[in-house]
């Protein structure tokens, strides 16, 4: 049994890599919007991507996957299994993008829910079982399940696009052709100011052309227990370290 399900979860890897390779060549390299049957390939490339029985759990009533319904799907047999993988909301939150595009938006945040509710299961500490013997008043406090009802209050307050901008994986961000910038990941002017620093250059340098350059750049740091982001102007010549003493 467990060799099945470790060939299961190379095959859905393999078919992963696949997918993400055709959505790198169909993104647009100039950044023009992708065509609508572009997006719908990459749409059914998801699909086949991940759960077999996900894609009509959302689609067909997307407005009905409420917390209790997403328990009770991923406590299923046939789905619990996929709901442990790594790849699950990644693929969750680049379909919900990909309907965006579309103008399907109750799909779209059908798909942010589900990828937040398998965040909050690998990474959060309450167990499936303990969601299900929860109230639908702590299902909904944000104190107890904080990743996934930070994703539904994005989705309230209309700022989806936003948050899957942070919670999409960079290799997908990558491939569509975001900046840098737009997804959160420091320019590349203040990446080689850190390897400048790391590589040894003297402090006097640094000194210098902090005085020569006032350029500053903004910088997001995210602390995914409690999905607090804090926004730090920064110096493009200051090095990592005075960042992260100002955050400390």
């Amino acid at each position: 049994m467990a060799r099945g399900k470790q060939a299961s979860r190379s095959s859905i890897a393999a078919r992963n890599k696949r997918n993400l390779r055709k959505l790198s060549a169909s993104a647009s390299k100039d950044g023009q919007q992708r065509s609508e049957e572009v997006v719908r390939a990459a749409i059914e490339h998801h699909w086949n991507s991940f759960c077999p029985t996900l894609q009509n759990f959302i689609t067909l009533d997307p407005q009905n996957v409420t917390t209790q319904a997403l328990i009770q799907f991923w406590s299923r047999p046939d789905n619990s299994p996929y709901a442990a993988m790594n790849i699950g909301p990644g693929t969750s939150h680049m379909l919900a993008y990909e309907y965006l595009n579309l103008g399907e938006t109750h799909i779209a945040h059908a798909l942010i829910r589900c990828g937040a509710f398998l965040n909050q299961l690998t990474k959060g500490t309450v167990t499936m079982t303990e969601m299900a013997a929860m109230s639908n008043e702590d299902l909904a406090d944000a104190k107890k399940l904080p990743i996934y009802m930070y994703a539904v209050k994005a989705c309230t307050d209309g700022k989806e696009m936003n948050y899957l901008r942070k919670a999409l994986p960079l290799k997908y961000m990558k491939a569509l052709g975001f900046e840098a910038s737009s997804s959160n990941v420091p320019s590349m002017k203040y990446v080689d100011s850190v390897a400048n620093d790391w590589g040894g250059a003297s402090s006097k340098k640094h000194r210098s052309n902090q005085d020569e350059d006032t350029t500053k750049i903004k910088a997001i740091l995210s602390n995914k227990d409690d999905m607090v982001d804090i926004e730090k102007a920064i110096s493009v010549s200051a090095i990592l370290k005075t960042l992260f003493n100002d955050y400390a």
